[in-house]
């Protein structure tokens, strides 16, 4: 399993062509190019050359993917709109974009997303959709947080999501393995002393509300902060009764997909958060006029 943000360079034509289309970002956008060394015109001519090597393969390997260095140098770039709105409805349409533009240029229509055109963005963090849990979940960051063992551990998680199987109800611990990992790098993401999940946990739900329509922010708060995740998470650990959750309640709220897609849904917004953080971070500038040099190089057709 491909547990790299690489996509199809289709994917990349057609995100940089939505940008130019948002013409009320395009002060964000050019601002944040200039700090990389690059330009607005850049889109353009960045849009043009994906798209001449997605053409270039589209016949006989139209599952082919470029390297994840693409993915970085995109999510730097989207991390500037993390202040403007929730990024659910660009990725929805980034994503339709894909499906028509394939079926433009292939004429083979597309349902659920491919992997290598499985793109996401979740909290302006651009992301690949790995496995077959589900058309959303679980996602491989461009980037992935820069506390290694949160990474490492997300990674985890991810990889476990995605190797699940079909039919359903699961093991018991295969499902609750999922709580207890994703509770665990929400206490990682927000450590406090001493050590309190709760606190937490209310401090990155607290954080998403920018991030995230009024539904979804409904639905990560009822399942992390008003359904006692926390004590459904002290009853798997401890195998007793926390909080008037028991053992037996809390393991059955661990047996399907829909049973733990909300805990799924809540680490990805949360380390998605982090990682578009750290990108929109002003010391974290990398020479992207220089970089893109090399990746021109892989996506320039002769």
């Amino acid at each position: 399993m491909d547990l790299t943000c690489s996509l199809s360079p289709l994917v990349y034509a057609e995100l940089y062509s939505l940008l130019q289309d948002k013409k009320p970002w395009a002060d964000t956008i050019e601002d944040r190019l200039v700090e990389g060394g690059l330009d607005l015109l850049w889109l353009d001519e960045a849009s043009d050359l994906y798209r001449m090597h997605w053409l270039s393969v589209s016949e006989y390997q139209p599952m082919m993917c470029i390297t994840d260095e693409h993915a970085h140098l995109a999510s730097w770039i989207l991390a500037a709109l993390m202040r403007k709105e929730p990024s659910s409805d660009f990725s929805n349409e980034l994503r339709e974009r894909i499906r028509a533009r394939y079926w433009s240029d292939r004429g083979v229509e597309i349902g659920v997303l491919p992997e290598p055109l499985a793109v996401t963005v979740v909290a302006w963090t651009l992301g690949k959709v790995v496995g077959d849990y589900d058309i959303e979940l679980p996602v491989v960051p461009a980037v992935l947080p820069a506390d290694v063992d949160i990474a490492k551990a997300y990674i985890g998680l991810v990889e476990h999501i995605a190797a699940l199987p079909r039919p359903t109800p699961w093991p018991e611990m295969l499902g609750s393995a999922t709580h207890w990992r994703g509770a665990g790098i929400a206490e990682s993401l927000r450590p406090f002393e001493p050590p309190n999940l709760a606190t937490s946990i209310g401090t990155l739900v607290h954080q998403a509300r920018p991030h995230l329509t009024q539904r979804r922010f409904e639905d990560i708060s009822r399942h992390w902060t008003r359904e006692d995740f926390v004590a459904r998470r002290n009853a798997l650990t401890h195998v007793r009764s926390t909080g008037g959750v028991s053992f037996a309640d809390a393991s059955k709220q661990a047996s399907d997909h829909q049973a733990i897609r909300p805990t799924v849904a809540g680490v990805t917004q949360f380390v998605c958060q982090q990682v578009a953080a750290e990108l929109a971070d002003p010391a974290n500038r990398p020479p992207w006029g220089t970089k893109w040099t090399s990746l021109q190089s892989e996506i320039t057709v002769w």
